[in-house]
């Protein structure tokens, strides 16, 4: 029974609920047609790139999955849909509309719509199913998380008049280009904030804080001058960095302390080897990577780690300048680049009496605090704004929300 223009609708998409009386469900093999057959056959033809914001000529061809040979890829037209078949379960990309002429990997299937069918609102509707409901991580199939092309061809697709895809594409368009704009300035912010963070803490650990105390120079180019009774002195005579420890899988997954890596928490285990606080550095994967931790952690293979045992410093202090000397800048070209512990220990750091690196660390402690609330408050603004924009696109085209 129809009730304010809707009606209850169950095929294979009962999650769906209601839908306007005049939209309709239609099996993707009724609206497609896959690829014309054509094929690259020269090398100087441009080659595309599935992203998360659309199709995109790839201008990079060193950079991710490259061939050296691009002949036998499949063409791709203006107007064209481009769909990833695999991976639902991991990758955040999904579908695309092409603007520009090219070839793309033949692991994509390339369509075009048929009659009735408006392409960016197809684009749109994968989108929507994708982030509201996780409709292709939940319905493909095998260990890739995919669709063959039968399978994709038995998915069902919701179909609105053609004129109501029309309104509803220039509806999405005007909102999530308001909502990409916010998030921008988020970005934006988030990344000024972070300057000022680091710009702070050098000053602090380079310079003090007294403005009038008289310096001198280092000659170290990240240094420059410091105060008259510091010191500027290799690493090695302020701390050394212990390797972390290799662990397996099922020891990581065991017990009451947190294994730490490169990348910051992997696990549990039962045994720490750091008291506490202690300082985790990246050696491989995020090298250079600095993070303190006021709790017992087990160190993995990934990383060094500094505790009291390891230094003549005091440690929150020696976290921040080893934050302001940017050890992310030093890596060794071995098989997988890391962060060398003989590079560090012959860096110059500055150095003053233990009394002003705790006066430092307190007020960089609290300084950076703010800051780092006022950035988690920008994150989580543009966490709930991406999931706005994905809950309106899937009202939206799932006839959830009257588009005018």
């Amino acid at each position: 029974m129809a009730t304010d223009n809707y009606q209850s609708r169950y095929w294979d998409m009962e999650w769906v609920g209601k839908l306007p009386t005049d939209w309709e469900f239609i099996k993707n093999r009724y609206i497609f047609n896959f690829n014309h057959g054509k094929i690259n056959l020269s090398n100087d033809t441009p080659v595309l790139s599935l992203t998360t914001t659309g199709v995109k000529i790839k201008t990079n061809l060193n950079f991710g999955k490259s061939t050296e040979n691009y002949v036998g890829h499949q063409l791709v037209f203006p107007g064209d849909l481009v769909f990833t078949p695999r991976d639902f379960d991991q990758t955040p990309i999904l579908s695309g509309v092409a603007k520009e002429y090219g070839c793309i990997s033949n692991l994509y299937f390339v369509m075009k719509t048929k009659k009735e069918i408006y392409n960016e609102f197809v684009n749109y509707f994968w989108w929507g199913i994708k982030y509201g409901i996780e409709y292709f991580k939940e319905f493909s199939y095998g260990m890739r998380s995919s669709f063959n092309r039968f399978q994709f061809n038995e998915i069902t697709f919701i179909k609105p008049p053609i004129e109501t895809q029309k309104k509803i594409v220039s509806y999405l368009d005007k909102k999530t280009k308001m909502i990409a704009l916010i998030i921008e300035k988020k970005k934006k912010l988030i990344e000024l904030l972070k300057e000022k963070r680091i710009s702070i803490i050098t000053q602090a650990v380079t310079k003090g804080l007294d403005p009038k105390a008289k310096m001198k120079p280092t000659g170290v180019e990240w240094i420059g001058e410091i105060p008259t009774n510091w010191k500027a002195k290799r690493f090695k005579f302020i701390a050394s960095m212990q390797y972390g420890e290799s662990l397996s899988t099922e020891i990581r997954e065991l017990g009451d302390v947190e294994v730490y890596g490169s990348n910051g928490p992997v696990g549990t285990h039962s045994n720490a080897n750091t008291k506490t606080p202690v300082i985790i550095v990246g050696r491989k994967g995020s090298f250079g990577a600095i993070n303190l931790i006021h709790k017992k952690v087990f160190a993995i293979d990934t990383t060094y780690y500094i505790d009291r045992r390891c230094t003549n410093a005091e440690l929150t202090w020696l976290n921040f300048v080893m934050i302001a000397a940017k050890l992310n800048d030093i890596s060794v070209d071995t098989g997988v680049p890391g962060l060398s512990r003989e590079i560090v220990y012959n860096k110059a750091f500055p150095f003053p009496e233990i009394n002003e690196q705790k006066n430092i660390s307190s007020f960089l402690i609290n300084i950076t605090n703010k800051l780092e609330q006022t950035i988690n408050k920008n994150l989580k603004i543009m966490e709930r704004l991406l999931e706005y924009r994905s809950s309106l696109i899937y009202n939206a085209v799932t006839g959830k929300i009257k588009v005018n």
